[in-house]
């Protein structure tokens, strides 16, 4: 999707640096679609993870002291980083070039939280990977933005923004659900009637469209 978004963004780039006057003209269905496509599985990533890291954390031993403060790295460093990766972004000229190297590189070092439980450890790994993560956000939005020219497509952007929201609800909703349905190690040690106890028994339909809401909410304030 997003080397979609880059072809089509420097369609317009004469051989001299200088962009071509042209009419704005409206999007193509199929870049519409890469759009939807990706905000959903980005913000899917995100609900399928952000919700649930203090729990493995919590699985891991930390205190609640320790936890906060692993919840509180990524919106810090995101704040203070974000501008900078934007100034830097703006003098390359090359947006999707830095949304791909940051998006990558980070989507690394967050699969190596699960490599060591040190408390310190744990602390560099969200600490580079909101470092690197914290333009994403944006750097997707300037990104459709400067596609969406023509008067008929500039209310394009909330319904676009739409299909994150609705991406984070259910990636959220689907993990939370294989959570319940397949639970931890830790309930194998378990006498019988203590698995029963702890074996959801309700219909899980209520619980899925209350966590697809918490979802939509969170991801609207991100």
């Amino acid at each position: 999707q997003v080397q979609t978004l880059a072809s089509s963004s420097f369609g317009n780039v004469s051989r001299g640096g200088g962009s071509s006057p042209s009419p704005a003209s409206r999007l193509t269905p199929k870049l519409i679609q890469s759009m939807r496509l990706l905000y959903l599985t980005y913000y899917a990533s995100l609900g399928a993870l952000m919700p649930y890291l203090p729990v493995y954390f919590h699985s891991l031993g930390h205190a609640g002291t320790a936890i906060g403060i692993l919840g509180a790295v990524k919106p810090l460093t995101t704040f203070l980083v974000a501008p900078l990766w934007g100034i830097m972004s703006d003098r390359s000229g090359n947006h999707v070039a830095t949304l791909q190297f940051t998006f990558v590189t980070s989507l690394i070092f967050q699969l190596l939280v699960g490599v060591n439980s040190n408390l310190k450890y744990l602390i560099m790994i969200v600490f580079v990977t909101a470092l690197l993560n914290a333009p994403v956000k944006s750097l997707i939005d300037s990104i459709v933005m400067s596609k969406l020219t023509s008067d008929e497509d500039r209310h394009q952007f909330g319904r676009m923004r739409l299909w994150g929201q609705i991406g984070f609800g259910v990636g959220s909703s689907l993990v939370g659900s294989l959570l319940s349905i397949f639970p931890s190690n830790s309930n194998h040690n378990e006498s019988p009637s203590a698995a029963v106890a702890v074996t959801p028994t309700e219909p899980t339909l209520e619980k899925v469209v209350h966590t697809i809401e918490v979802g939509i909410e969170v991801a609207s304030e991100t």
